[in-house]
């Protein structure tokens, strides 16, 4: 027999169903309707039995068998057991009120409070895990006695209810700014994106928190790039790298760290963004409110060659002005090891420009910054990008070669496992 099929199974308290001997096995019961068994389903000399589906309901004074073996799996609606597990399915406040019986030891898992409940007779508490899952999002990895939830991309951390998870250390790194080329000139290096770190960072269980990683800006040519996306987490925002500037038009713009400005002098040289980061980031102590950021540099003040543009700044340094050896290096990042690893993030992009003699190249700021250009203005050549999840900073085009992008943020949450 391949399958015992009943659309409707019912029998008065205190009569068995029986399935006896000759039947080998029964791989599968499917009741299409209810089973109320007063008496108990009585299930003898049957080797195997496979699965139950189906039902509306399965009521059973007794469920019992002499020789029988459910090897696969009987299955109500989301709920199920298996020979190695036992699915609660999901439910809510509201439909556990409503819906669900109130039999001592009723198990459920509540969507509305992230945890499992059991009835005790009186009330519904909840299952505490000692060393359990306290949190899920991003990618989550355990190192040095620490739970790490890292993000690349925007998701939602969601605190669980049980065991309780109150405070976290967290890093949050915003899009670095991209850059752009110009007529004849290069343009500056863009800024950081804003870094801000704390290591006890107040949360509320039961809340799903939404994460945001701010994406880099996009390069152009002869026009403006854009600066970096803001990042927020847990309540706080960081703001995005500025831009580099571009030909004789603009200078470096402002962010978290400030752009470089372009490589055209004229008399005054072009100037750089401003920083809405503090100076003077410290790995390991919390950043003020907007986080760590730096000035970018300015522009080489000559009008001509040598064409050098200014670094962006990064959330550890300033970003160095131009200067007749090439363009200003990219201010550093500042390094911490809450993933487990030591990294720098957040550093500003390398100003690109001539210079006379090899060794020009201005490099970008440890943590994600891109290297500027060095040599020849032409042929024009596009820009280099900084890093992925670093929130480095771009470096300018040659000419009319377009600026390179930012590097996008990240966010990293760790606490004690």
């Amino acid at each position: 027999m391949s399958t015992l099929k009943v659309n409707t199974l019912q029998t008065n308290t205190g009569s068995s169903f029986n399935i006896d001997s000759p039947l080998e096995s029964i791989p599968s019961i499917d009741v299409t309707g209810s089973a109320t068994i007063g008496g108990g389903l009585n299930v003898t000399g049957v080797s195997t039995v496979g699965v139950v589906t189906g039902a509306t309901s399965i009521q059973a004074t007794n469920f019992y068998g002499s020789g029988a073996n459910l090897t696969g799996s009987i299955t109500v609606g989301n709920s199920f057991i298996r020979n190695n597990a036992v699915g609660l399915g999901t439910t809510d406040t509201t439909g556990r009120n409503a819906g669900v019986g109130t039999a001592v030891g009723t198990l459920v898992y509540n969507s509305t409070t992230n945890s499992i409940q059991v009835y005790s007779g009186t009330s519904w508490g909840e299952i505490a895990f000692t060393g359990g899952i306290k949190a899920t999002g991003g990618t989550i990895t355990q190192f040095g006695g620490k739970t790490i939830h890292t993000f690349t991309s925007s998701g939602q951390f969601i605190n669980l209810t049980y065991p309780q998870l109150t405070s976290v250390e967290y890093l949050m790194v915003a899009g670095g700014g991209a850059s752009s080329g110009g007529t004849s000139e290069p343009g500056g290096g863009g800024g950081a994106g804003g870094l801000i770190y704390s290591n006890s960072q107040s949360i509320t269980p039961g809340i799903s928190y939404t994460i945001t990683v701010g994406a880099g800006g996009v390069g152009a040519g002869q026009a403006a790039a854009t600066n970096g996306n803001t990042s927020s987490a847990l309540g706080v925002s960081a703001t995005g790298g500025g831009r580099g500037g571009y030909a004789s038009a603009s200078g470096g713009q402002p962010g978290g760290s400030g752009g470089g400005g372009s490589g055209w002098g004229g008399t005054s040289g072009t100037p750089a963004g401003t920083a809405t980061g503090s100076p003077g980031g410290t790995p390991g102590s919390s950043s003020p409110s907007l986080g760590w950021g730096n000035p970018g540099g300015a522009g080489i003040p000559v009008a001509g060659a040598p064409y050098a543009a200014g670094g962006g700044g990064g959330a550890g340094a300033a970003g160095a002005a131009g200067s007749s050896a090439g363009g200003g290096a990219g201010g550093n990042g500042l390094q911490y090891s809450i993933s487990g690893i030591s990294t720098h993030y957040a550093g500003g992009g390398g100003g690109s420009g001539q210079s006379p003699s090899p060794g020009g190249q201005a490099s970008g700021g440890l943590g994600g910054g891109a290297n500027g250009l060095y040599g020849p203005l032409a042929p024009h050549a596009p820009g280099n990008s900084g890093t992925t999840n670093t929130g480095g900073g771009a470096s300018g085009g040659f000419g009319a070669g377009i600026g390179g992008n930012g590097g996008s943020g990240i966010v990293i949450i760790a606490y004690p496992s």
